[in-house]
């Protein structure tokens, strides 16, 4: 970064703070963030991860979940914790949410389908299995989806699943999760790093809880 050619920057997933970031700054390259800053110079597009994560906690728990797993890449620096902002706000937003329930925490290296997958031998071969599984994203969500299924198990049946992102594969198969709109932040990012005059230049975007068939009422103990 302290040598790219480049005329701006965005980044994913990575505040002002993260190295490379600072990098482009010293540098007088134009930054536009995807998460919230708290620095009030830096542009950014972003959604209010905290409330998204209130969203889905809330609807987990008038379903009558109170032994919920959530599923999250990072983790590289300390397994079991969050690396990324938005991971980071997701969380204490689901907390929230869910109140007093249980939440266990697991952590992957990557956000993929075949991450979310293999998750699967952690989140459910297991004697005490949650009642709610939520993946901080579809991708790893729909992974989920499929593991389980090898395993006879279905979500909205045997286990409610959750997700985050609203991609398109999501509707089709039916899982709940928080709609963000992905393409109107690509546009917001990209308009404000071709036009340094364009206004506002810290701009949240609405979220929505989309419920489908994959969420369900808890058992009852």
């Amino acid at each position: 970064m302290q040598r790219a050619s480049i005329d701006a920057l965005t980044s994913l997933c990575l505040q002002s703070t993260a190295p490379a970031v600072e990098a482009a700054l010293a540098r007088g390259i134009p930054v536009v963030i995807s998460v919230m800053d708290p620095r009030p110079d830096i542009d950014h597009v972003a959604i209010d991860d905290v409330m998204a994560g209130v969203q889905l906690g809330e609807h987990l728990a008038r379903l009558g979940h109170r032994d919920v797993a959530v599923l999250l890449n990072g983790g590289v620096h300390a397994p079991g914790t969050p690396d990324y902002v938005d991971n980071v706000d997701r969380l204490a937003g689901l907390r929230r949410g869910l109140g007093g329930a249980s939440l266990r925490v697991h952590t992957t290296a990557e956000n993929s389908y075949s991450a979310g997958r293999a998750a699967v031998g952690t989140l459910w071969d297991v004697r005490d299995r949650p009642t709610a599984v939520v993946a901080l994203s579809d991708t790893m969500a729909l992974g989920l989806m499929d593991g389980l299924a090898e395993r006879g198990a279905t979500a909205g049946r045997d286990v409610s699943l959750a997700g985050f992102d609203d991609i398109p594969e999501a509707a089709g198969r039916g899982l709940t999760t928080v709609h963000q709109p992905i393409e109107e932040k690509g546009r917001r990012v990209a308009r404000l790093m071709l036009d340094p005059a364009l206004e506002p230049r810290r701009v949240i975007l609405p979220t929505r809880l989309v419920v489908r068939a994959s969420t369900a009422p808890a058992p009852r103990a």
